[in-house]
């Protein structure tokens, strides 16, 4: 295709790849057309805004406008999110029509059906009071920082952990497993998100604790191994109470937005007597659909936040395309192998969601179910059948017996199991101690709090500062945050 201003790049399955991706974070056409120039030879080929346009419509890819939905057309959709999590206001509902149904909803429509259907819980939203937070971060990759999570350990055995950038917002994970407390589960999740990118942030950050201990000397051991210069020094900072804010922001966000229909449906199990907290559940797919949508979403504009505004996905893929850095340090496969060796063998009992014989003979009974897919609606059904079939079978599960005996004594040793901080390096148990990791960083403390109740989060004595010496020509700044920057959205 040609046109008054050159050719337009071919259409390759690569080129439609970009150009659905880029559609798919819900970029403008002219944020398009400036994205895809890395992706073809600008001395050949052009693409203006009318020819972004053009393609979208050849290929169907419409946005808002050309959907033309409206509050009828979206009603029965809008419904079912609003039946799995009731809270959700007009733009989480919005992005969840966009991620579950691609359909791109005008804000009027849906703000129209919550009035009509729940005019007292749209006023309780736009009402909302919090305190806000600030956080310092230099650039992508600069701090990682990770906690856990127990409000559900107690009552249904899930205990949830998470990490993320807290520049762009992006999550490195989102877990769920039947313990967060071994430093070996938790160093498996780092590398598998160190692997993703091919490399490791500048430093690591948490709290204190056994569980995080594992991180921290695997951060620490990968830094000195490529740069012998930081022997004796921990790449990791530890931060006490309240001291850790961002992903205590995502636990409040998680709290409110994700969790009520999940742990509705769990405590319908333990109250029918289904379930108790000494059964295993993997609920991994469901955090994994969270994260994603947390992940490819615009979180609420906020006016004082000088870092770039957009996906995480997209700050975190293209940091020239948002004018940011990259701290990020390229690591070999090798070293990942070594590290994983080291500080999470494969072959550890952590790693095992079950048995081998019970997950043997619960794949043979989920095959003979002709394996349904599981949702909110037949989980505990299939739950049921699942077990009985244990039941059922139990005489013939001759190999099942040992389990129950060593099953025991094996979870024990996986919750008592420890893994100090290396001895000797110069860092102390401080949240006020500096690490100057980053050339020309002015003295900061992460984690600064600033308590002021305001509505709707619009803090209006707390613009984002520069952490970087202005005379060294390096200019990077803070942002303002509150857990509520994604969620209060009439």
């Amino acid at each position: 295709m040609v046109n008054q201003h050159g050719q337009i790049p071919p259409e390759t399955p690569e080129f439609l790849d970009h150009f659905t991706y880029y559609y798919s974070l819900r970029r403008t056409d002219a944020e398009i057309a400036e994205l895809m120039k890395a992706h073809y030879d600008t001395e050949k080929y052009t693409l203006g805004i009318k020819s972004v346009y053009r393609l979208r419509v050849k290929h169907g890819l419409l946005k808002t406008r050309g959907q033309r939905h409206t509050e009828v057309t979206a009603a029965a959709q809008i419904a079912s999110i609003k039946e799995t999590h009731p809270h959700r206001g007009t733009e989480t509902i919005r992005q969840d029509l966009w991620h579950k149904y691609g359909m791109q909803v005008p804000r009027s429509a849906v703000q129209s059906y919550l009035n009509a259907t729940e005019p007292h819980a749209v006023q309780a939203r736009r009402i909302r009071r919090f305190v806000r937070r600030i956080f310092y971060a230099a650039g992508n990759n600069d701090i990682w920082t990770q906690d856990q999570h127990d409000k559900w350990g107690p009552r249904f055995g899930l205990w949830l952990h998470i990490s993320l950038d807290p520049f762009n917002g992006w999550k490195n994970w989102l877990k769920c497993w039947w313990t967060n407390k071994n430093p070996r589960i938790v160093v498996k999740w780092y590398l598998e998100a160190c692997r993703e990118i091919g490399g490791i942030p500048l430093l690591t950050q948490s709290d204190p604790g056994n569980e995080n201990n594992g991180v921290a000397n695997c951060q620490t051991l990968a830094r000195q191994t490529l740069d012998p210069s930081l022997v004796g020094t921990l790449q990791h900072r530890w931060k006490l109470h309240k001291m850790n804010p961002k992903p205590e922001a995502e636990w409040s966000i998680f709290r409110r937005d994700a969790a009520p229909p999940l742990e509705n449906l769990f405590q319908a199990g333990v109250d029918a007597g289904l379930f108790g907290i000494d059964l295993t559940l993997d609920w991994s797919e469901k955090l994994d659909e969270y994260r994603q949508l947390r992940n490819t979403v615009t979180p609420r504009h906020h006016k004082h936040k000088i870092l770039p505004h957009g996906p995480p996905m997209l700050i975190r893929s293209r940091p020239d395309f948002c004018n940011v850095l990259d701290f990020k340090i390229p690591v070999p496969p090798e070293l990942f192998d070594e590290l994983e060796a080291i500080f999470a063998p494969p072959d550890h009992e952590v790693f095992q969601l079950v048995p081998p014989a019970f997950e043997h003979w619960a794949n043979i009974f989920y095959e003979s179910m002709d394996r349904p897919r599981i949702s909110e609606d037949n989980f505990w059904p299939i739950f049921v059948q699942l077990k009985q079939s244990f039941i059922d079978r139990a005489e013939a599960m001759i190999d099942m017996g040992p389990v129950f005996e060593v099953f025991p004594a094996s979870m024990e040793r996986v919750l008592k199991d420890q893994l100090d901080v290396t001895p000797g390096l110069n860092n102390a148990l401080n949240p006020n101690e500096m690490h100057p990791h980053i050339p020309h960083l002015v003295d900061t403390q992460e984690g600064e709090l600033e308590v002021d109740d305001v509505e709707d989060g619009m803090d209006n004595d707390s613009p984002g500062r520069p952490i970087y010496n202005l005379d060294a020509g390096d200019i990077h700044y803070a942002a303002a945050f509150s857990d509520d920057e994604d969620c209060s959205d009439e």
